[in-house]
């Protein structure tokens, strides 16, 4: 058997290399730091309640396979208003809460340490309510109801508003012996009108919510045109309720509602943005905000 000398040096040669190559190999431990697990905040207060209701959870990284995450039960958490302590909250259904009813006009600070997590505060401004000076509707042939809004607005402050709209569809006519009513609700799902033009509209189907900034009419009133059709078909004898909601929103939940609406709409999409929703907690992750709910309700036939 004849060997190629010029093969056996190639073949000698690859093994010598290989051979100083898994020599050289060496393992590096990459002294990285474990990133803290913070609290998470979900508090909403309003005027309208007459308790203060405030979440707090852990933070998990993305790779927790939990649903929910763990409640921070045994937290310390306490309220202040305009710098004056008010109480230290107690612990009742995964919650802290407070007997207190909050005034517009007035900012509250949250102050919360649980086990070794770093402790947070937060800090918002309840916002003053704006004023439905009207509300009117009618209903045309074809059952679509429009309804015209006008909202004046506080002059106390840079104020954000949401503005919803349900009709309720209510038989008049029993369908057992009960004597129960068919019910179904539709739902605002535009402005007829352009101006001033909602941020966004969040929501879905049944909840559509506009919302908006005071910036193009400031100060003074403006009239909103709204319409909802109905989905109720072939039953006679009906009696409709037309809801219109009008929400004031402080700085701190109109900017959280506004990136957390941008943040849903392009989750899944690799070509969207990344967005980051608006946090408002110091040390810590979640929402410390404010809010105030007006309705009204009329039925026409």
């Amino acid at each position: 058997m004849h060997l190629n000398f010029n093969t056996m040096k190639i073949n000698l040669y690859i093994l010598i290399c290989v051979s100083l190559f898994a020599s050289c190999q060496k393992e590096i431990k990459i002294d990285q730091e474990k990133i803290k697990n913070k609290i998470v905040v979900n508090g909403i207060i309003s005027t309208q309640l007459d308790t203060v209701w405030i979440g707090l959870t852990e933070s998990r990284d993305l790779l927790y396979d939990k649903f929910y995450f763990p409640v921070a039960k045994n937290a310390k958490v306490e309220l202040f208003e305009d710098g004056v302590p008010i109480g230290v909250l107690s612990f009742l259904n995964e919650q802290y809460f407070l007997a207190y009813k909050v005034i517009a006009g007035k900012t509250y600070k949250l102050e919360a340490s649980y086990k070794d997590f770093t402790p947070i505060t937060a800090q918002t401004t309840v916002p003053y309510p704006g004023t439905v000076e009207s509300f009117t509707v009618s209903k045309n042939e074809n059952q679509r109801i429009y309804a015209a809004i006008s909202l004046k607005d506080n002059v106390q402050e840079d104020n954000f508003y949401g503005i919803q709209m349900f009709r309720k569809e209510i038989s008049l006519d029993t369908f057992n012996q009960l004597g129960d009513s068919y019910q179904t609700y539709s739902c605002t799902n535009e402005f007829i009108t352009t101006y001033p033009k909602p941020d966004v509209s969040v929501g879905n189907t049944c909840a559509s919510e506009f919302l908006l900034k005071d910036t193009p009419f400031e100060n003074s009133t403006y009239t909103f045109n709204l319409f909802a059709d109905s989905y109720v078909y072939g039953i006679d004898n009906l009696q409709t309720e037309v809801i219109i909601s009008l929400k004031s929103y402080n700085y701190d939940y109109y900017q959280y509602l506004i990136s957390r609406y941008v943040y849903n709409n392009n989750f899944g999409n690799p070509f969207a943005e990344p967005v980051q929703v608006y946090n408002n907690i110091e040390n810590g992750f979640g929402i410390f905000g404010a809010s105030f709910t007006a309705s009204d309700t009329i039925i026409i036939d």
